[in-house]
C-alpha cells in the first residue's frame, strides 16, 4: 500500500509499515521522556533546597526577616547558604505550614521518588533496549484494553463489499430543537405529540432559549445557514436523540467545521432532496437580497459558502421558497431607527459564489437589524421638508413656494440639491415613517455634512430626459442639464462643477418646457431676463455659463424660471403674464414692487437692468414672488 514515510509517499509492505510505526513510537517515547526528565530534575532541585533549608531553618527565617525586600531576601539566601536562584525563590514562596514535621517527611519521600524517576528516565534515554521495552509495554496495554473479535468479513469481490449507509438508517419522523446557543437534539414525533411540550420546560442555561423547532426525519438533510454566509449540513440521524426537557448537545460538537464562537446560525432547514424546484433566499444587513436554487447547495462536504459577502456584511434572514413561490413585499428596520416597507423586485436564480442585488442603500454605520415579509404594501402620500436642524420632517401640506418642502409618495425619489453643488438621492420608501418622527439626513445619506446647505428639494416620479434641471450660482453662473443625468444607483453625486473657488449654488429649478425665460436678481438690485434656449443643455459635472456679469461686490441671490404665455396674435410664446411680479426687501427695511414685464429681455451674460436703487451699506435680503 501507499503511505507517507518521512513526509514522502512510498509503496510499502506490512513489515516496512510496522518498522516505521515502531520508529515513530520510539520518537514519541523519547520526546516524552526528555520532557518528563526536565520537569523531574527541576522539582528535584527545588525539593533538595527545601531539605537543605529545613536543616538550618532558624537561620533561614532570621535571614529572611532581616532582609529589606523579597529580592533582598533571595540574594541573602544565595550568598549565605549557597542556594541557587531557583531554590531561593521556592523557599520564599513556601508556606510556613509546610515546615511541620509531617510535611518534612513528605519532602523526603518526594526526594527519594524523584531520584528513582530521574534514574529511570535517564536509563530509557541512554539504552535503546529500555526504550523498546517501554514501547512494547505500551502497545501491550492498548491491546489488552481494546482487543475484541473481528466483526467484519473479508470478501474477495469488491462489489459485494459496497454498503449503502442510507439503507441502514431506520426512517423515523422526528422533531428537532435548536437553541440560540446552539444546543440541538431530536425526539420522535409520536413522543412529542403525546407529551405536553412547552419551550420553557427545556433545561437550557440562563440566557439561552429555543430558537428553532423543525419537523424532520432521520434521513433528511439538516441545513444550517450562518451570518458569515456559510452553509453547514448533517443528516437527521446524526442529531442525538433525547427527552423533551433535555437541551441536547452543542451542534459544533456534531459538525466539527462549525465554530459558534465566530459565527451565528441564522436559519435551520430540513429537506429530503436538494433539487432545483426550491430556492433559498437571503437578505443581508447591508440591504442585499439574493436567491439561489436548492440544487446549487448539493455537496459532500459539511461546509460550503452559501453566498459571497462584502467586508462587514452579514446574513440576517434566510427562507426556503417552494416551487414558483415569490415574496412581494418586505418590512425593514435598521439600527439607526429607519422603519419602512418596499416592494421586492423579480429575482433571477443566481450561482452561490456571487453577490446579490442591492435593494436600498444605507449609510456606512447603519445596518438592517430586522426584516419581515408582508403580504400587502401600503402606498402612502405625504409631505416632507428639510429643517434647519438637518432633519427630514413630515408636514400637513407643502406649498409650491416652499423650496425645502415637497408633496411626495412612497414610490418616488427625493433629490436634495446643496449649495456645494452636490445632489443627494433618497428613495421615499425609506422615510415613510417621517410623519411619526423626524429623520436625520446624516442617518440616511452617506457623506452628508451639516456644513452643506440644502437649497432645493424635489420629488421625482420619473427621470424623464425632457425634464430640465437649472442651476443658479451666486457668481451669476447658470447650467441646464437633463433630469435623466441624475438617474442611477447612488446616494450622492456631484451635480455642479464650480468655475470659481468661492462660488456656490443658490437655487435649483426643474422645468419641463425649454421655451422659458430665466430671471436672475442680485443683492445690489441688478436683474437680467433672457431666453432659456440661450443656455445649452450640458453634462452633469459641467461648470455652466455666465448668466449675468456682476460687479466685484455683488452676487446673485435669486434665480428663477419664468413661464412664458402666448400673445393673442401669435401661437409663439413671447411674453409673460402682465400681472406677475415680486417684492424686494432690503436689510435696511426698504421695499419695492417690481413687475417682470418692466424688465426687458436681454442677451445672456449682460450686466442687466437696475430694478432698485440700493445704498452702498444696504443689500436686498428677501424676494417674494406673487
Amino acid at each position: 500500500m501507499v503511505a507517507l514515510a518521512n513526509g514522502k509517499p512510498q509503496t510499502m509492505g506490512l513489515k516496512t509499515i510496522i518498522t516505521h510505526y515502531v520508529n515513530h513510537q520510539k520518537d514519541i517515547v523519547t520526546r516524552r521522556s526528555i520532557k518528563e526528565l526536565a520537569i523531574a530534575e527541576k522539582r528535584f532541585h527545588i525539593v533538595e533546597g527545601f531539605i537543605k533549608a529545613i536543616d538550618v531553618l532558624d537561620e533561614v527565617i532570621k535571614t529572611i526577616r532581616e532582609s529589606k525586600s523579597k529580592k533582598d531576601a533571595g540574594l541573602n539566601l544565595i550568598e549565605k547558604f549557597g542556594f541557587t536562584e531557583i531554590q531561593a525563590e521556592a523557599i520564599l514562596e513556601l508556606m510556613l505550614y509546610r515546615l511541620t514535621g509531617l510535611e518534612i517527611k513528605v519532602f523526603q519521600k518526594e526526594y527519594a521518588e524523584l531520584e528513582k524517576t530521574i534514574k529511570r528516565l535517564k536509563k530509557i534515554l541512554s539504552h535503546e533496549s529500555e526504550l523498546l521495552k517501554v514501547v512494547k509495554n505500551e502497545l501491550k496495554e492498548i491491546t489488552d484494553k481494546y482487543r475484541n473479535p473481528r466483526r467484519t468479513m473479508i470478501v474477495e469481490d469488491d462489489s459485494e463489499a459496497k454498503i449503502d449507509l442510507e439503507e441502514l438508517i431506520v426512517v423515523e419522523e422526528v422533531m428537532i430543537t435548536l437553541s440560540k446557543d446552539g444546543f440541538i437534539k431530536r425526539i420522535p414525533v409520536r413522543t412529542y405529540q403525546r407529551s405536553n411540550a412547552k419551550a420553557e420546560d427545556i433545561d437550557y442555561r440562563e440566557g439561552d432559549e429555543l430558537k428553532y423547532l423543525i419537523k424532520s426525519n432521520t434521513t433528511e438533510n439538516i441545513l444550517l445557514f450562518t451570518d458569515k454566509g456559510n452553509m453547514y449540513q448533517t443528516k437527521g440521524i446524526n442529531i442525538p436523540e433525547g427527552k423533551w426537557k433535555e437541551k441536547g448537545e452543542r451542534i459544533d460538537s456534531i459538525i466539527k467545521t462549525l465554530n459558534l464562537e465566530e459565527e451565528n446560525i441564522v436559519e435551520a432547514i430540513s429537506v429530503q432532496i436538494l433539487d432545483g424546484r426550491k430556492s433559498i433566499q437571503f437578505i443581508t444587513n447591508k440591504g442585499i437580497i439574493k436567491k439561489s436554487s436548492l440544487d446549487k447547495f448539493q455537496t459532500n462536504y459539511s461546509k460550503i459558502q452559501a453566498l459571497k459577502l462584502k467586508e462587514d456584511e452579514a446574513v440576517i434572514d434566510v427562507i426556503l421558497l417552494e416551487d414558483e413561490e415569490k415574496k412581494d413585499f418586505l418590512k425593514v428596520e435598521t439600527k439607526l431607527g429607519l422603519k419602512f416597507s418596499l416592494e421586492l423586485p423579480i429575482l433571477e436564480d443566481t450561482p452561490r459564489n456571487i453577490m446579490g442585488t442591492q435593494l436600498f442603500n444605507l449609510i456606512e454605520n447603519d445596518e438592517v437589524i430586522n426584516v419581515k415579509y408582508i403580504d400587502e404594501y401600503e402606498f402612502v402620500t405625504f409631505s416632507v421638508g428639510v429643517t434647519s436642524k438637518g432633519t427630514l420632517k413630515g408636514f400637513s401640506r407643502a406649498k409650491s413656494s416652499d423650496r425645502l418642502k415637497v408633496n411626495t409618495d412612497s414610490a418616488s425619489t427625493l433629490l436634495l440639491f446643496t449649495n456645494r453643488g452636490n445632489v443627494y438621492k433618497v428613495p421615499t420608501f425609506l422615510i415613510t415613517n417621517v410623519m411619526k418622527e423626524e429623520v436625520s439626513l446624516q442617518n440616511i445619506i452617506e457623506g452628508y455634512s451639516k456644513k452643506e446647505k440644502i437649497v432645493d428639494v424635489y420629488s421625482i416620479k420619473n427621470f424623464d430626459e425632457n425634464n430640465l434641471v437649472y442651476f443658479f450660482t451666486k457668481k451669476g453662473m447658470i447650467k441646464k442639464t437633463s433630469l435623466k443625468e441624475y438617474d442611477g444607483n447612488y446616494s450622492m453625486w456631484q451635480a455642479y462643477k464650480f468655475k470659481y473657488e468661492n462660488d456656490e449654488v443658490i437655487s435649483v429649478n426643474i422645468e419641463v418646457d425649454n421655451l422659458n425665460e430665466i430671471l436672475l436678481i442680485s443683492k445690489k438690485g441688478m436683474a437680467i431676463r433672457f431666453q432659456g434656449e440661450s443656455v445649452n443643455t450640458m453634462g452633469r459635472v459641467a461648470s455652466g455659463v455666465t448668466g449675468i456679469s456682476l460687479k466685484e461686490d455683488d452676487e446673485v441671490i435669486s434665480g428663477k424660471i419664468i413661464k412664458r404665455v402666448s400673445s393673442e396674435s401669435s401661437e409663439i410664446a413671447i411674453d409673460v403674464d402682465n400681472s406677475e411680479g415680486f417684492v424686494l426687501s432690503t436689510k435696511n427695511r426698504e421695499e419695492k414692487v417690481v413687475l417682470i414685464r418692466d424688465i426687458r429681455v436681454q442677451n445672456r451674460a449682460g450686466r442687466g437692468t437696475n430694478i432698485m436703487l440700493v445704498n452702498f451699506d444696504d443689500e436686498i435680503t428677501e424676494i417674494r414672488f406673487a
